[in-house]
C-alpha cells in the first residue's frame, strides 16, 4: 500500500475513533505569501516523522511534511486558494502508528501578505536607505525627481514590505515614470508615482509615514516634518542635510532622523489601559474633548470576518510603541497604529478567551514583545514581527494547569496558573453576551498560584501559593513595585476541582494581599469582608488607594491604603439600570476620580463629585482620558464625555463591540472592528484610527 493513502487511512481511522496527540507548544499558523502558509507547533511525543493534513473540507486531502525548526516542528502548507476556509490536522508517527490532533481551521480570506515582488538585485541607493532605517514595512513617501526616485521605489519594494509612494512636480517625468513601470507587475499595488503642483503641500495626512525619502532635487520641508509618523518614523535624505526636523537631534550633517514620541501620550498594555486596571493609560489625545476634535486617521483592516460575531466580551486591544494589535476569532492581527499597515497575523486554535469581566486577560505587550497565555505556556512574541522569541510553561503543572493572568515588569514575566479547560471559550447562544446575574456565565475564575520568570530564563524566581486568587482582582502597584489581589482561604473552595466559582464560599475567608514583585514575599495581607461578588469583583490600583467594585443588587466600593491594606472609606450606589451590562461596567480612573455611570466619586474620600457621566447604551464599558470618557453612548455610537463641560458628542454609525474594543493610546484613538454582525443598527464594520485634529496641525 502506498504511504500517502496508508497516511489518510489511517486519518480517518482516528477522526471516527478521536484524537490523543498532545501538544507543548500549540498549533500556530503564519501567512507566508498569497498562497502559502507556515504552521508551527511542538508535541510531547517523540515520533519518527511528524506531518499535516490539510484541505478545504474535514476530509483534508494534502499533506505536508513537518520538520525540526527552533524550538518547534513546522510545516509549510502549499498552494491555498484565496478566500477559502481550511482545515487541517497535525500527525506524529510513532513505532510505525500514527497520532494525530484535533481537526483545526483556518482562512485564507484573512491573508494579508504583500503581493510578492522579485527580481534584479538592489541597487546602491535603495540598500543605502535600508541601511540607514529599521523599517521595512508600512508607507514610504519619496520626494523628488521621478525618474531618479521611481527605480529606488521598485528596489524597496523588492527588497522589504514596504508600500511606496513617490511624489514629483514634473507631469512629464511622472509620465515617463509610469510607463516605465508597468511592466513591473507591481504598480499601483506595491509602488504609485503621482503628480503634484508643490511640494509644499502635499495631498497627504500628517503622521504617517514610515519612512520620507528626500531626493537630491529637494530640501527638507514643514511638508516632510509632517509626514512622518511619531514613534519609529524616519525621514532619510538621499544627500546629507543641516535642515533638520525640530524632533531630530542637533549636531552637524546627517542623512536619517527618526521621529521620537509625542508628549501625553500613553500605552494601553493591559486589558485596561495600565497593569492597575485603571481604564485609563495616561492618554491627553492631546487635550481632545468631544469627536469635533478628532479625525479620521486611517481606516481599513480587519473587517467583520476577523472576529467573533458581538463579541463575546473579548480581550481589549492593546497598542504600545506605535503598534496596535487585535484578537478576533482564534486569531490576532497587529497594525502600525498611525496608518494601519498590517505588521503582522497569526492564526491560533486555542487563542481564544472570552467573558472579560470574570477573568484575565490573555495578553500584554510593552514596547518589544507581545505576551500571550495559551494553553500551560506563555509565549514571548517579537512585536515588530510576530516571531515567537521564547515560551515559558506553568511551573510545576504536568500538564493540568494552564497560564491565566500574566504581566511585563522590569525584565520579569508573571503569571498565574488555573486548572485546565477552565476558561470561558464558547461563544454561541444567547447566554454567551454573558450579561446574567447569577448563575452559569458569572463564575469568577479563580487561580490556584502566582510566579515570576525572568525573561530569558526557564526556571521561575518565585512562586505564591496561599488561597483561590480572584483572576479579576490581580494588578500591579508599579509605583511601589507590588502585585495586589484578593484571595479565599476557604478549605472547600481549595478542595474542589472547579476554577469557574459561584459558590458562596468564595466572599468567605477573603485576604486582600500585597506581594513584592521581585521576589514573591508578603509585604502585608489583610482580612476583608466585601459584599458579595455574585455578578461581578473588580480591584483597581491607583496612587489614591486600592479599589474595589462589587456588584451584586447595586455597586458597593471600597478602598483601601497601598501601605497597610486598612479601609480608609465605602458607599454604594444603585445600578443606572439592569440590564446590557448597566450592572457590571467596569470602573475608571482618571484625574483622581473614580467615574462608575452616574456619578464620580472623588478617590480621598469617596464623595460624589458629579452626577453626569454621559449615559450608556447597550453593551460596554467605558475608558477614560485625561480630558474625556469614551463609551457606547446613545444609539450605541462611540461618543465622548467631556469631563470639564460634561457634554457629549458622538460617532455616526460607529459601534464598538459587546465589551472593550475601542482604547486610547499612542496619541489616538484607536477602533480596531467589534460590531459585526450586530442585529442593533447598520454599522461601518471596519477598523479605524482617529487623531486629534491638533496633532496633525488642523483647526479643531
Amino acid at each position: 500500500m502506498k504511504p500517502l493513502l496508508l497516511f489518510f487511512m489511517t486519518l480517518m481511522i482516528t477522526q471516527v475513533f478521536g484524537a490523543d496527540l498532545r501538544f507543548t507548544v500549540r498549533p500556530s499558523l503564519q501567512f507566508k505569501s498569497e498562497n502559502s502558509a507556515q504552521l508551527s507547533w511542538q508535541t510531547s511525543i517523540p515520533g519518527e516523522s511528524t506531518a499535516v493534513a490539510y484541505g478545504r473540507t474535514p476530509q483534508l486531502g494534502k499533506r505536508a511534511e513537518g520538520k525540526a525548526g527552533d524550538g518547534a516542528t513546522v510545516a509549510l502548507l502549499e498552494a491555498l486558494e484565496p478566500q477559502s476556509s481550511y482545515y487541517y490536522k497535525i500527525g506524529v508517527k510513532r513505532e510505525g502508528t500514527w497520532q494525530f490532533g484535533q481537526v483545526q481551521e483556518f482562512s485564507t480570506a484573512v491573508n494579508y501578505t504583500l503581493v510578492p515582488f522579485a527580481g534584479k538585485e538592489v541597487g546602491q541607493q535603495a540598500q543605502s536607505i535600508l541601511d540607514q532605517m529599521p523599517v521595512r514595512k508600512g508607507y514610504a513617501v519619496l520626494l523628488g525627481h521621478s525618474d531618479v526616485l521611481a527605480p529606488v521605489a521598485l528596489d524597496l519594494a523588492r527588497s522589504s514590505d514596504l508600500v511606496t509612494f513617490v511624489y514629483d512636480d514634473s507631469a512629464e517625468r511622472v509620465a515617463k515614470a509610469r510607463h516605465a513601470m508597468l511592466d513591473s507587475g507591481v504598480y499601483g499595488l506595491r509602488v504609485s508615482v503621482s503628480h503634484v503642483d508643490s511640494f509644499q503641500e502635499l495631498p497627504l495626512t500628517s503622521c504617517f509615514a514610515n519612512v520620507v525619502v528626500v531626493g537630491a532635487s529637494q530640501k527638507h520641508s514643514d511638508e516632510v516634518e509632517r509626514l512622518v509618523r511619531p514613534q519609529g518614523g524616519w525621514v532619510v535624505y538621499t544627500n546629507p542635510s543641516t535642515e533638520l526636523p525640530r524632533w531630530a537631534k542637533a549636531g552637524g550633517q546627517t542623512t536619517a532622523a527618526e521621529r521620537p514620541p509625542l508628549e501625553g501620550t500613553g500605552s494601553w498594555a493591559y486589558q485596561y489601559g495600565d497593569s492597575g486596571n485603571t481604564a485609563n493609560s495616561g492618554e491627553t489625545l492631546s487635550g481632545a474633548r468631544s469627536t469635533q476634535d478628532m479625525t479620521v486617521q486611517w481606516l481599513g483592516r480587519p473587517g467583520a470576518d476577523f472576529g467573533i460575531d458581538r463579541q463575546s466580551r473579548m480581550p481589549a486591544p492593546l497598542a504600545v510603541g506605535g503598534r496596535l494589535f487585535h484578537q478576533g476569532m482564534n486569531r490576532l492581527i497587529a497594525l502600525d497604529a498611525y496608518n494601519g499597515s498590517v505588521l503582522w497575523s497569526m492564526e491560533a486554535p486555542d487563542l481564544r478567551r472570552l467573558n472579560m469581566p470574570r477573568d484575565t486577560s490573555n495578553w500584554c505587550a510593552d514596547t518589544e514583545h507581545l505576551y500571550l497565555a495559551i494553553g500551560e505556556r506563555a509565549w514571548v512574541m517579537d512585536a515588530e514581527t510576530g516571531e515567537r522569541k521564547q515560551t515559558l510553561a506553568v511551573p510545576n503543572a504536568d500538564g493540568n494547569d494552564d497560564w491565566s493572568y500574566l504581566a511585563a515588569h522590569e525584565g520579569l514575566l508573571l503569571g498565574s496558573s488555573v486548572k485546565a479547560q477552565t476558561v470561558y471559550t464558547e461563544y454561541w447562544g444567547g447566554d454567551k453576551w454573558f450579561d446574567e446575574k447569577s448563575g452559569k456565565g458569572t463564575g469568577k475564575v479563580c487561580s490556584d498560584r502566582l510566579f515570576a520568570y525572568p525573561l530569558g530564563q526557564d526556571e521561575p524566581q518565585w512562586e505564591y501559593k496561599n488561597g483561590l486568587i480572584l483572576n479579576p482582582s490581580i494588578a500591579l502597584d508599579t509605583e511601589q513595585g507590588r502585585m495586589v489581589f484578593v484571595e479565599s482561604r476557604h478549605p472547600d473552595l481549595l478542595a474542589s476541582k472547579e476554577r469557574q466559582v459561584t459558590d458562596p464560599k468564595l466572599w468567605q475567608q477573603q485576604y486582600l494581599v500585597s506581594l513584592d514583585i521581585k521576589t514573591g514575599k508578603v509585604i502585608w495581607e489583610t482580612p476583608i469582608n466585601t459584599e458579595d461578588g455574585i455578578i461581578t469583583f473588580y480591584l483597581q490600583v491607583h496612587a489614591k488607594g486600592i479599589v474595589i467594585t462589587v456588584s451584586n443588587t447595586q455597586y458597593h466600593f471600597y478602598c483601601f491604603d497601598k501601605d497597610t491594606g486598612n479601609l480608609r472609606w465605602k458607599r454604594s450606589n444603585p445600578w443606572p439600570d439592569d440590564h446590557h451590562s448597566g450592572f457590571i461596567q467596569h470602573p475608571v480612573i482618571v484625574n483622581d476620580t473614580i467615574f462608575v455611570q452616574p456619578n464620580g466619586y472623588a478617590m480621598d474620600t469617596g464623595e460624589i463629585v458629579t452626577r453626569k457621566v454621559g449615559e450608556r447604551s447597550g453593551c460596554h464599558t467605558y475608558i477614560g482620558t485625561k480630558s474625556a470618557l469614551i463609551y457606547r453612548g446613545e444609539n450605541r455610537r462611540i461618543a465622548m464625555w467631556d469631563q470639564e463641560s460634561e457634554t457629549v458628542t458622538t460617532w455616526t454609525r460607529l459601534r464598538p463591540s459587546c465589551w472593550l474594543s475601542f482604547i486610547a493610546s499612542d496619541g489616538m484613538l484607536l477602533v480596531p472592528e467589534g460590531g459585526g454582525g450586530c442585529s442593533c443598527g447598520g454599522w461601518m464594520e471596519t477598523s479605524i484610527g482617529f487623531a486629534p485634529k491638533t496633532m496633525l496641525g488642523l483647526n479643531p
